[in-house]
């Protein structure tokens, strides 16, 4: 990679950085692109030489930032791990990445409702897409005999539902302090072990 690719890798790096910041703070619908510029010192002329609409930027945030990285990451790792071991790492690290990325999760919880079309289908797209790998973690388990033949797609839903529903639960509702994290994630992934597991 030559001097002037390198230094505009760099350049699109930081936009997308400043960005999480102004979207955490700002949400989709607040956040201007002026103003992401302007923290990235740059003009905005600049900024759409990167990003041609501030939708491309969200979804290069939302791809970044999201769990879907961390969950490609995770999973060489999970083959050689138990179904139920499996289970309490990918519940781990999803929690993980939801509280490190707090304020971006709980701002956009509350007005994703609110979103233009294509903003919305970028977010559906993302939730697709972890749902998707979850599927063939899912797929590996059925055809090895430890699961049984289930839908899919609504497994992902119930699997990340759960801890989704708890994480908002204590950080825009109320903290349940009598419940701890480890607790949790023993708890949810034990019913969702004995309600998906082949029977021996």
């Amino acid at each position: 990679m030559n001097a002037q690719k390198f230094k505009a890798q760099d350049r699109r790096e930081q936009i997308i950085t400043i960005a999480l910041e102004v979207f955490s703070e700002k949400g989709y619908r607040g956040a201007v692109t002026r103003e992401i510029a302007r923290a990235a010192g740059i003009n905005e002329v600049t900024l759409f030489r990167y990003f041609h609409r501030k939708e491309l930027l969200f979804r290069s945030v939302i791809e970044r930032y999201s769990f879907l990285p961390k969950f490609k990451e995770l999973v060489p790792k999970l083959d050689t791990m138990s179904y139920r071991k499996a289970l309490k790492a990918i519940a781990e690290k999803f929690l993980d990445v939801l509280e490190e990325r707090k304020a971006m999760v709980k701002i956009m919880h509350s007005e994703a409702h609110l979103y233009p079309q294509e903003a919305r289908i970028i977010y559906r797209e993302l939730i697709d897409k972890i749902f998707k790998q979850f599927n063939i973690f899912l797929e590996k388990r059925i055809q090895a005999g430890e699961v049984r033949e289930i839908d899919s797609y609504l497994s992902a839903r119930c699997f990340f539902g759960m801890f989704f529903s708890h994480f908002i639960k204590n950080e825009i509702y109320f903290k349940d302090g009598k419940k701890s994290r480890d607790k949790v994630i023993e708890t949810y992934t034990d019913i969702f072990v004995r309600g998906t597991a082949v029977r021996k």
